[in-house]
């Protein structure tokens, strides 16, 4: 058999994906002692500094051995971050501490496509963060050499903000030193956005220009194999040592000191089978890094460029410009199901960039670190390769701007259900397999590859009321493919469009919404949709507004950056009616006579049919709304609704007993913050809810939830159930 530890290898991460998949690790749950003040005891492993605004804040990792809540022990899971408060005592690593602060618990996902906090960190070996942490005691122990790296990366560091510009030294610690706290939002969207953003996972390029050009030149100067490999291999696990050892690091060094290895015993240095020994080792004392993002970027990417890249390449010797397209190529192929499982898009042209990127980087690289160690030798000649650190930054934010501006730069295909993932790759494996394949063939199975991500299920209506904390926010996907929106907005959760609503949209592969509908003028309403407005990322063909003259004066934001983006506005009013295939949808609430100056009362209440499928969106209508609203259901007939979106996120005044007993819903949605300071929902609603039989659903106890209809028969379920 060719590849033996390979193969055995990949059999060991196939059982571990299986065992993982079948049987996933648990999480730890704190109970009570979540939110309250507790007392961590354990030992500090690593230090970083978080935060690039102001000065920044002080993280300690520690492995703990007690934690009190209210003076009794409770039982404790994997290891804990605590954010220590500004003056407090920073402890040294490898010592015994004592820390007080509040424990809280990462959040896990509570909609399609929101960031997975719990997941996240719990594939680093993190339970739980310590906020607003105070060291009090610390006794004995210390990692003299941990403390001394830490030390110099944070010297390093100010070395690099002495000789750069704020933007320069804030990538190039990213670079070098694998520290990206200082990048500010902006430019890490603009790479991310252009696929630039793998040049500041300090791997496999970081090893080839250091490590192997380390190795090299002590082969220059005839010193022997097992000396420069041992010398070249400790410098680099040093050096991932002070970079606090992330994924992609160990990886690349991993298969570093295999090659330094095969050197010192005179065998051949094979990639795959290094790159699967370095993930079965990985995987064998972190099983949960199969959820974590980069491990699978990281990994993929060199299977990509060593396994694929082989087989596609029409012939063994390329020219040198071929040869890194062909790489480039195989990377993008065959890590797309990962990053559309985790990103939900992938820049189109990050190929071609990264032609240019890849040399650039090694120029960047070389030329900070000259420019830190002249700094110190000869401050006068460091200023050369600061300018050429400065030109290549420089060229990767035009070029970044120059192919986002491309039409179609992003491709939004969302994120790809099991059996697309699987297909694509055992496509890909037919290409691996079948070597004597001829070249269109290969070229056939790649695009048949690509298209199972464009594979859409349209089956029947889909609404999800999505969970945005204190707001309302409900997405409506028609059979035909069209969206519609009715709300977006928070109070209790920051940056509700650019981290809840436009995740999901992105995740369901939604690039444009054929209309957006806010029921009225409050932040927990509509925030969400202006900051959609203003990424303009998603493509908004219409906005409905409330027709009464007390919302316009609130909407006076929404309204300016509906023209600066050549938004049409339309007014809603009672009577107005949409149609899609077999799905309408009309507005009953406000009519244009409608003169009560409340917003509440004046919300846009729509009204939705398929089938023998129906459901009521009623923003926070109550009072004199309410009863107009009664009146208008009575006059068109509308009764027993499948799905009602209560209003004004379970309010006492809302919801009345003559409105229930009229419509008579058979799901009862609300959308609520937990711990929200209005008590929603009061108990006097969810005791008329239970009179008239509606099955209650609050979105901070399920998450989102969706619903799935066919015309006929409806299914409901929550996010969190899944």
């Amino acid at each position: 058999m060719k590849r033996p530890l390979a193969a055995v290898c990949l059999a060991f991460i196939l059982l571990t994906a299986v065992r993982v998949w079948l049987h996933p690790p648990a999480y730890a749950s704190y109970g009570k002692a979540s939110g309250g003040e507790v007392y961590l005891t354990g030992h500090v492993y690593a230090k970083e500094y978080k935060g690039s605004h102001g000065a920044p804040v002080l993280i300690i990792y520690v492995k703990p051995k007690e934690l009190l809540f209210q003076k009794e022990s409770i039982p404790f899971s994997d290891n804990f971050i605590c954010i220590l408060q500004d003056g407090s005592r920073e402890p040294v690593i490898g010592s015994l501490v004592t820390v007080r602060g509040i424990l809280e618990m990462y959040e896990p996902a509570a909609n399609p496509g929101q960031f997975d906090e719990r997941s996240y960190y719990a594939a680093l070996g993190i339970s739980a963060r310590i906020n607003r942490a105070e060291t009090i005691a610390e006794d004995g122990g210390r990692k003299v050499l941990k403390e001394a790296l830490w030390k110099c990366r944070v010297f390093l560091g100010k070395g690099l903000e002495k000789i750069f510009d704020g933007r320069d030294a804030a990538l190039l610690k990213g670079m070098l030193l694998g520290d990206r706290n200082a990048m500010d939002a902006g430019t890490k969207k603009l790479y991310q956005k252009a696929g630039i953003m793998h040049i500041f996972a300090v791997s496999g390029l970081h090893i080839t220009l250091l490590g192997m050009g380390l190795y090299r030149l002590l082969g220059k100067i005839h010193a022997p194999v097992v000396p420069s490999a041992c010398l070249s291999g400790s410098i680099m696990v040093l050096y991932g040592m002070m970079i606090g050892f992330p994924v992609s690091s160990m990886r690349a060094i991993g298969m570093f000191l295999l090659w330094l290895t095969a050197k010192c015993i005179g065998r051949t240095y094979d990639a795959p089978t290094a790159l699967s020994v370095c993930a079965a080792f990985l995987l064998a004392g972190h099983p949960r890094y199969l959820y974590h993002a980069g491990f699978l970027l990281s990994f993929s990417a060199v299977y990509g460029a060593a396994v694929l890249k082989p087989a596609i390449q029409p012939c063994r010797k390329l020219s040198p410009l071929s040869d890194s397209f062909f790489m480039a190529f195989a990377i993008a192929v065959f890590t797309l199901p990962v990053q559309l499982y985790f990103y939900y898009e992938t820049p189109v042209y990050a190929m071609f960039f990264n032609l240019a990127v890849i040399p650039l980087a090694g120029i960047a690289l070389v030329s900070g670190a000259a420019a830190l160690v002249l700094s110190f030798l000869l401050p006068s000649a460091a200023a050369l390769p600061a300018y050429l650190v400065h030109l290549v930054f420089s060229s990767y934010e035009a070029g970044g701007n120059f192919f986002g501006a491309l039409p179609a730069n992003l491709w939004t295909a969302g994120k790809p259900a099991l059996w697309q993932m699987l297909g694509f790759y055992l496509l890909i494996g037919f290409i691996l397999l079948g070597k004597k394949l001829r070249w269109r063939y290969k070229a056939g199975l790649l695009c048949g590859a690509l298209l199972l991500f464009g594979i859409k299920d349209r089956e029947g209506l889909c609404i999800t009321f999505l969970d945005v904390g204190q707001g309302d926010c409900v997405c409506i996907e028609l059979p035909d493919g069209g969206v519609w929106l009715y709300d977006g907005g928070s109070t209790s959760v920051s940056g509700v469009g650019t981290y809840r609503i436009e995740p999901f949209l992105k995740s369901k592969g939604i690039t444009r919404l054929d209309a957006v509908f806010v029921s009225h003028a409050d932040e927990d309403h509509m925030n969400g949709v202006e900051e959609l407005l203003r990424e303009g990322s998603t493509e908004i063909a219409l906005l409905g507004l409330p027709c009464t003259e007390a919302q316009k004066d609130g909407f006076a934001g929404l309204l300016a950056l509906a023209r600066e983006r050549q938004i049409p506005v339309l007014w809603l009013e009672a009577g107005m009616e949409w149609q899609s295939g077999e799905v309408s949808m009309g507005c009953l609430h406000p009519d244009r006579a409608f003169g009560w100056n409340d917003t509440n009362a004046a919300s846009a209440v729509l009204s939705l049919s398929y089938g023998s499928f129906s459901m009521l969106l009623s923003g926070d209508v109550e009072g004199k709304g309410e009863e107009a609203l009664l009146r208008q259901l009575q006059s068109e007939g509308i009764e027993k609704l499948s799905v009602l979106k209560v209003a004004h996120h379970g309010s006492r005044y809302a919801t009345g007993e003559a409105f229930l007993e009229y419509t008579i819903p058979q799901f009862a949605i609300i959308s609520a913050g937990q711990n929200n300071g209005y008590g929603h929902p009061h108990k006097e609603l969810l005791a008329r809810l239970a009179v008239c039989g509606a099955d209650v659903m609050v979105t901070y106890e399920t998450g989102a939830v969706i619903v799935r209809t066919d015309g006929e028969r409806m299914r409901i379920k929550g996010f969190l159930g899944d």
